[in-house]
């Protein structure tokens, strides 16, 4: 169906990101949680967050099936998604130098 040529396109919201770049933005989340297991647990303890965010992390770094990582993983992002990133990120900074 054609559209009416009086018809335009709203302009992109900034604020409102698409579909598209909230899913990126959530599996980025996933893949910086599976980051965080090269962090030792007394590090993991060093850092102050949720106990929920902390008792999923420990138990990603249990988990060995695959299926059940992933899932862990899209826990561990969907928790992450309200935490500032930063201190994790300067923990993992330290253990890569």
């Amino acid at each position: 169906m054609k559209r009416p040529s009086w018809h335009t396109e709203p302009e992109p919201d900034p604020n409102n990101p698409s579909k598209s770049q909230v899913k990126r933005d959530y599996l980025e989340l996933q893949d910086f949680g599976l980051k965080l297991m090269v962090l030792s647990q007394a590090r993991l303890d060093a850092i102050e967050m949720d106990e929920r965010l902390r008792e999923a992390l420990t138990e990603l770094r249990r988990m060995s099936s695959p299926p059940a990582r992933r899932r862990q993983s899209q826990y561990v992002g969907k928790l992450l998604r309200d935490v500032d990133l930063e201190p994790f990120r300067l923990a993992l900074a330290a253990v890569r130098s």
